[in-house]
């Protein structure tokens, strides 16, 4: 499960599971569910990795905040969604495909 940049697929699958929510026509219950998968794929990053700079800290962490489950924040409309969406996503990628960071994954 340790694999390198493991919670940044996790966030960048679930912004991605964020972003077809909120362009195509579904059931709230989506939306919701989008919500807690998004969440507990920043926090698995928060808490496993060690080496995030001081930017992508707070950014996960306000991303965070917006997608929390349990005081559920309304952003008001779609373009709003997206544009977070799209930033986690952003973010998410450049971790990804950054073959010079050397993230590790906090030991055990």
């Amino acid at each position: 499960m340790a694999g390198k940049n493991f919670g940044f697929t996790l966030v960048a699958l679930a912004a991605t599971l964020s972003l077809v929510c909120t362009l195509t026509t579904v059931p709230y219950e989506y939306h919701f569910y989008t919500r807690v998968l998004m969440f507990l794929a920043i926090i698995t990053t928060i808490i496993g990795w060690r080496r995030l700079k001081f930017f992508e800290q707070a950014m996960l962490f306000a991303t965070a905040i917006i997608y929390n489950p349990l005081i559920p924040i309304q952003l008001g409309n779609s373009v709003a969604w997206i544009t977070v969406a799209s930033l986690a996503l952003g973010l998410s990628m450049i971790k990804i495909l950054d073959k010079t960071v050397s993230s590790k994954p906090a030991p055990d």
